[in-house]
């Protein structure tokens, strides 16, 4: 994807601060995941821009960030200009 330009997202989420208030925190996770890049890809398509879910879930940046230990990655998409 590098000759594709635009921008790379990676969703995280604070497992933690979910776990403080919710029981079954992963689910709530995924769900709210799933929602915002619903969201996003609606939003990116009224901007005329192309929107890409991407497969994988950014594990590894995830994983070189600075947060709390509980930080983990809940989804990877690509936003950019349609040529």
């Amino acid at each position: 994807m590098p000759e594709a330009g635009g921008a790379h997202l990676v969703l995280a989420a604070a497992l933690s601060r979910t776990d403080a208030a919710y029981e079954h925190p992963e689910s709530l996770v995924w769900r709210d995941a799933g929602s915002l890049l619903a969201v996003l890809h609606l939003t990116a398509t009224a901007l005329d821009l192309g929107f890409c879910i991407l497969g994988p879930l950014g594990h590894d940046i995830v994983m070189g960030l600075r947060g709390p230990p509980t930080l983990i990655a809940v989804g990877t998409a690509a936003v950019g200009e349609v040529i």
